[in-house]
């Protein structure tokens, strides 16, 4: 099976806007820290993300298997 390649013209202009975004936004990061989840699907990326947010998580169990799970969305508004 051959890979077609398709060329796409550049846009200058909105080249030059993602530029200046990143240049905004990098300024704004500068003294966070910053903290990157890279993993398989299903490796638990969301899942650790909703429990630090403070989910409340819980056990689920099918067909022999178990596994933590987010059971309740936020609910104090304070920590939003």
């Amino acid at each position: 099976m051959a890979i077609k390649q398709q060329l796409v013209p550049i846009d200058v202009s909105d080249l030059q806007r993602l530029i200046k975004k990143t240049k905004e936004v990098e300024t704004e990061i500068a003294e966070k820290n910053i903290f990157l989840f890279i993993g398989e699907t299903g490796s638990g990326k969301t899942t650790t993300i909703k429990a630090l947010l403070g989910y409340k998580m819980g056990l689920r169990e099918f067909k022999g298997m178990s596994w933590v799970t987010p059971v309740e969305p936020i609910t104090d508004k304070k920590v939003l």
